[in-house]
């Protein structure tokens, strides 16, 4: 029997990223434990483009290339782990597009984020500019 497919993905594109050394770390502690196996997509690599498919992504009806590769690639998948850099409180803009280029292909699959920043927490006590208490 074949191990189930964790694919890890890289969420993060920018230049100089941190995302790629966070995630071969965490792929190299996944791999000694031989409960997996495990591909990582980087979504610099994939480069979808923002949603451009006539349809919408619940009816798999896919026109473009690059769209029916990102869901071959991601229908092969029993599980992922996403490698995301914090962005302004919230996930990269590349994350939420791959995301939203499919539905049923990450329908009932389990996924789990590994996610870090720079940002030192005291700045969530601070209250926006602008804001009353």
């Amino acid at each position: 029997m074949s191990k189930p497919l964790l694919q890890v993905i890289i969420a993060s594109v920018r230049q100089g990223r941190v995302g790629k050394p966070v995630a071969d770390y965490i792929v190299g502690a996944i791999e000694n434990r031989e409960k997996f196996a495990v591909e990582v997509i980087d979504l610099a690599e994939v480069n979808l483009p923002l949603m451009d498919e006539p349809n919408h992504p619940r009816l798999g009806r896919y026109t473009h290339d690059h769209t029916k590769a990102w869901s071959a690639t991601i229908s092969r998948g029993d599980a992922y782990l996403i490698v995301l850099p914090e962005y302004n409180f919230s996930f990269t803009g590349p994350l939420k597009n791959a995301l939203d280029h499919l539905s049923k292909e990450w329908a009932g699959k389990p996924v789990a984020l590994a996610s870090y920043g720079d940002m030192d927490v005291s700045v969530l006590d601070e209250k926006p500019a602008g804001r009353k208490p």
